[in-house]
Order: C-alpha cells, then sequence, then structure tokens
C-alpha cells in the first residue's frame, strides 16, 4: 500500500466521500457549512446574496452587464435548458448539434414543445466538425442553433467559438448549453456573440445541484417576451422578476443559493476560470497518464478529451462494474458507469474541492482494488 493511501486513510478515514464524476462534485468545507443555516427566501440578506451571484457570474464570465443578465431557476441545467428553448415564438425553425447524450437533449426538449426541429449528429468519439456543417447543412434551413459546449457523456469539449463565428455570419440565435463547463473551461461568451450560455450550480463551480442560470442577451429577451410554453419556466417573467424585485418568482432553495454565493466567491479569490482550468488540465493528465501505465485504455483520444474527466474501457472482458463501484465506495470515493456507442466503459471525474493528497489516493485506490479483483478471477 502507497504511502498516500495509507496517509489519507490514517488522517482522514474520509468522512466524506469524494467524488470522482462530472458532477455533482466534492464541495469545500465553507460551502458545506452554507448548508447548516434555516434562512427566509424573503430575508434581506438572501436578496442580497441574489445580487451578488448575478453579478459574480456576469463578472466571471467577463460578459458586459449592459448587454447580457444572468438569469436563476430553481432546479437542474435542463431545466435552464428548457426555459430558454420554450422562449422563442411557434414558427422557429431550431437545429441541434449533438455528439452525445446532452446534445441529444438539447433536440428531445425543442421537439417536446413542439418546434420544428432537426438534429445533426456527429462522431460521439470526435469535437462536433465545423467542416461537414458547412458542407452538410442548409443555412436557409433554420433560426436557431442549440449545441453542447462540454458533452458530459464523453468529454469532449466542443469548438464552440469557430462554430459560432460561421454561424452569426448568418444572424443565427445561438444557444449553448455550458452546464458541465462553466466555471472550469474558459469561453467568450459576449466576442462570440452567444445569445444563451447555460450553467450549473455544480460541476465547475464547486455548488450543489439544484440551481442553474442562464446569462443571456438583453435584447433577444425582451423581443422574444411573450411566447413562452411555461408558467414556471418563463424565461422573460424570470428575468423581470430579478430585474425589477431582486428576487425569485417562486420558492427558491435558499441553502442551494447561499451554497453558490460562497462558491463563487472562493472562485473568484483562487484565481478565477484560468486558474481552475490549469488545474483540471493537470488533475487530467495525471489520472489519464497514470491509469494508462496502469494498463487502462481510454476511449476518447487526448487530442479530443477535455479536461474535465477521462472515460477508460472495461480492463477485461465480464468486467464487473458493480464490484468495482462498492469497493471504491468502501474507500469513500464515487464512480460513475458510462456508455459510449453502446460498449460500457468507465468515467472518472477530475473536478471539485479535492487536495492533491486526495486525488493521489484516489489514483491508488482505483489500482490497488483493479489488484485485488485481478486476484479474484485468476
Amino acid at each position: 500500500m502507497s504511502k498516500t493511501l495509507n496517509f489519507v486513510k490514517k488522517c482522514n478515514k474520509l468522512k466524506n466521500n469524494i467524488l470522482l464524476i462530472p458532477g455533482p462534485v466534492t464541495t469545500s468545507i465553507s460551502v458545506k457549512n452554507q448548508m447548516k443555516f434555516d434562512i427566509g427566501s424573503r430575508q434581506h440578506n438572501f436578496v442580497d446574496n441574489i445580487d451578488k451571484i448575478r453579478k459574480n457570474i456576469l463578472d466571471i464570465s467577463q460578459v458586459s452587464s449592459k448587454n447580457y443578465s444572468c438569469i436563476l431557476f430553481q432546479g437542474t441545467g435542463t431545466y435552464t435548458n428548457e426555459a430558454v428553448i420554450g422562449s422563442f415564438p411557434y414558427k422557429s425553425r431550431i437545429l441541434t448539434l449533438s455528439n452525445g447524450i446532452y446534445g441529444d437533449r438539447l433536440y428531445d426538449i425543442s421537439k417536446k414543445l413542439d418546434f420544428n426541429s432537426t438534429i445533426k449528429k456527429f462522431n460521439e468519439f470526435e469535437k462536433i466538425n465545423l467542416n461537414s456543417i458547412k458542407s452538410d447543412i442548409n443555412i436557409n434551413n433554420f433560426d436557431i442553433l442549440s449545441l453542447v459546449h462540454h458533452e458530459t457523456s464523453n468529454g469532449i469539449v466542443n469548438n464552440v467559438e469557430e462554430i459560432c463565428k460561421y454561424i452569426k455570419k448568418y444572424n443565427k440565435t445561438i444557444i449553448v448549453d455550458g452546464i458541465s463547463s462553466f466555471g472550469g473551461i474558459p469561453i467568450d461568451i459576449e466576442k462570440n456573440e452567444i445569445d444563451y450560455f447555460v450553467g450549473s450550480s455544480n460541476k465547475c463551480l464547486h455548488g450543489f445541484p439544484g440551481v442553474s442560470f442562464v446569462i443571456a442577451k438583453k435584447e433577444i429577451l425582451k423581443k422574444n417576451k411573450n411566447y413562452s410554453k411555461s408558467l414556471s419556466l418563463n424565461l422573460y417573467d424570470q428575468y423581470y422578476e430579478f430585474s425589477n424585485n431582486r428576487q425569485f418568482r417562486y420558492t427558491p432553495p435558499p441553502q442551494i443559493v447561499n451554497a453558490l454565493n460562497k462558491s463563487l466567491e472562493e472562485l473568484i479569490e483562487n484565481g478565477g476560470i484560468l486558474k481552475r482550468f490549469d488545474l483540471y488540465k493537470k488533475r487530467n493528465t495525471l489520472l489519464r497518464n497514470a491509469l494508462e501505465e496502469y494498463g487502462l485504455e481510454s476511449f476518447i483520444s487526448e487530442k479530443n478529451q477535455g479536461p474535465i474527466m477521462v472515460i477508460f474501457k472495461y480492463p477485461w472482458n465480464n468486467f464487473n462494474f458493480n464490484e468495482f463501484y462498492l469497493r471504491l465506495l468502501n474507500n469513500n470515493i464515487v464512480i460513475y458507469k458510462a456508455e459510449i456507442n453502446n460498449e460500457p466503459a468507465i468515467r472518472l471525474g477530475n473536478i471539485g474541492e479535492i487536495t492533491k493528497e486526495e486525488f493521489d489516493y484516489c489514483i491508488d485506490c482505483i489500482k490497488n482494488e483493479l489488484n485485488n479483483m485481478k486476484k479474484t478471477i485468476n
């Protein structure tokens, strides 16, 4: 057993789980502490925190508050994606570009809302290809484009910037799902003229699930103010309530909101998105190299893989993932199963508030438990 493995087991006995998944993530003690206090959703200091969150999200995005607004919603990122897509006129034609499950979900939302919707599927092992868009897509057949920045199902970061640059030449509206990238992967929302960029309180922001948001152009919010298909997910009405009354329209989760406020403050104090991006890249390289040296084979090439996670093939035939999951859980490490092109895989995330010693401990545990499993099948 390695020195790191011994150290963490002895010092920690890991009372809290380490989440080696792409969200929810391991949170800091100070973020956890925000969950301890009972607070009213109309309390003045809670309303102040709402203001801070909306300002800080715009600040770390480096967008102008003159042109953009941050609108929060109670619920997961999918809720806000639905609020955004549901805000368009009925006759809108929506094209979705997809290379994974979450791109498909954007299409599912637009179909459910009965828009004229089409989807262009791309290889799940590669970034969305701009040349294919130019050659295979009729630019006159859609008004709105939706796509995912970081596709969580495979860990690929799509070339949103170059796609936006091309699409905006034709004055199309662009929705970007940045739920698993916002706070950890830099992107210039304003320069790329993204109309709606959706994010979440957990994942790269290191908060808890339960709040999501959109960074939206004020001009297009006002233009589409009368078209929402929903009462509770009415994007313009939510924007109006924040702008005029500084509050959610319906009851929010105050502790989750306060935890998000704290996690944003910590992100800013610790150097912002670029610093976190650099940390993720280092962890991701360490994880990939350590387990490839051990003998695991990754699904996605290093060229296409983003900094959030690595997906590995099963190490042998008839590999029992559930046994592996339970063995790691016994060491207070949580992992997720994945599937790429209907082939099962091990998905390991490297984001969240995890120390260097804890991350080394996780890698040692993974190798140690794989060795123990090998012994039982030999």
